[in-house]
């Protein structure tokens, strides 16, 4: 009993490690299938909306109308300019 609990190839503390990594992967696999799920959404809007294609186009991209002239206005400021 002593051997399959501290000495063998499946001990405890391996059983431990294991179980600790499957936790932490379901969560990451939850996370990512949120993740798909918000994104599935996103781009639907963007197939069948062309003004939210427009709108990602130019908040994300950066993107602008030919003759428009485009300011970005930092949030936080920049510690660095001082």
């Amino acid at each position: 009993m002593v051997i399959m609990l501290f000495l063998g190839r499946n001990d405890m503390f391996t059983q431990l490690d294991r179980y600790k990594e499957l936790k932490e992967l379901e969560q990451s696999k939850d996370h990512y299938t949120r993740l798909i799920t918000t994104e599935r959404k996103e781009l639907e809007a963007l197939e069948k909306n062309p003004a939210s294609l427009e709108k990602v186009a130019r908040e994300k991209h950066l993107m602008k109308k030919e003759g428009e002239e485009l300011f970005i206005i930092s949030e936080k400021p920049d510690p660095t300019k001082n």
